[in-house]
């Protein structure tokens, strides 16, 4: 990663997390301690949400992941400026309401790069925030 900060989809942190894909796994591993990362309190949402829900992890083992996450991420909020922001974002670029926050934080903090699954390999958000898919191979 460069020095400029990044910012995290959910899916990423699921994978760290998961038994299900040992090798994305280990990449999402790698881009979490990598520095420079941020989250927000939305992500760290859903990261549970899935983890208990889908995965069936125990509160108990979240909460533990949660406070190693915390240890090698920047976690912001997400405000009503954010809501606003992601409204444009989600008109502009015909994103899910969710994935439109995501991209409204990562704008929001500054972070020119958004790690994530979900969206275009390589899109570019507003002249400024790049996607990239840590496990598509170049």
């Amino acid at each position: 990663m460069s020095d400029s900060s990044v910012f995290l989809d959910s899916n990423i942190i699921i994978y760290a997390y998961s038994r299900t894909d040992p090798a994305k796994a280990d990449i999402a591993r790698r881009v979490i301690a990598s520095g420079n990362v941020v989250i927000s309190a939305q992500v760290i949402n859903e990261f549970v949400s899935v983890t208990h829900n889908k995965l069936h992890h125990s509160m108990k083992v979240i909460e533990k992941a949660v406070q190693e996450l915390l240890q090698f991420t920047r976690p912001v909020p997400i405000s009503a400026e954010t809501s606003l922001s992601a409204i444009h974002i989600a008109q502009e670029y015909r994103f899910a309401w969710y994935d439109s926050l995501i991209v409204a934080s990562a704008l929001e903090n500054g972070c020119s790069i958004l790690i994530s699954e979900d969206f275009q390999h390589g899109q570019i958000i507003e002249k400024s925030l790049t996607i990239i898919n840590p496990f598509k191979v170049n």
